[in-house]
């Protein structure tokens, strides 16, 4: 989770990203989060072996991350998902998301197919902006924080926008 100092300097780029006009939709502050695994659809009764498969990977130590910057995707040129960037921590948070990914795919869900890239995801925009984006790229500092646990998470979509709710909480160890 997200400390809330950091969530809300990350709330705060939709001030100075605002002149992104119209067609841009907000992630709330309390949504704000970085993915390890996205696991879809996925029956209640896999919890237990999900939580068990996660659990293998906590033997690791806590670290910190720096986020800093912000960009987009596809491309900051095109960009349809307006993201924070991390200045530190990557390398742990790209083993720990293969671990992850590594542990889910023996229960058999699907291999991720693009090389993970850690980030907080702040809009989503129904067309490409790359001015702005541009500009704010290097002008970001949103915070340190230390990571200490993960969380196997519930999202549901409603019309106000996604509810996500922890289902069960996996504190690092190592």
């Amino acid at each position: 989770m997200l400390p809330d100092e950091v969530k809300q300097r990350l709330h705060a780029m939709k001030q100075t990203l605002c002149s992104l006009g119209p067609g841009v939709s907000w992630v709330k502050p309390e949504n704000l989060h970085i993915t390890l695994k996205f696991l879809g659809e996925t029956r209640p009764e896999m919890r237990v072996q999900v939580c068990e498969a996660l659990r293998r990977c906590t033997n690791r130590p806590s670290f910190g991350v720096r986020l800093s910057g912000v960009g987009g995707f596809p491309r900051a040129q095109a960009a349809r998902v307006v993201w924070a960037g991390l200045d530190s921590g990557s390398v742990e948070l790209s083993r720990l998301a293969a671990c992850v990914d590594s542990e889910l795919t023996r229960l058999g869900f699907p291999r991720d197919g693009k090389p993970f890239s850690p980030h907080i995801t702040l809009a989503r925009a129904k067309r490409t902006y790359a001015d702005v984006l541009l500009a704010a790229e290097s002008q970001c500092e949103f915070g340190y924080f230390s990571v200490r646990e993960f969380c196997l998470m519930k999202s549901e979509l409603r019309p106000s926008g996604a509810v996500y709710t922890v289902l069960e909480r996996f504190p690092l160890n190592g």
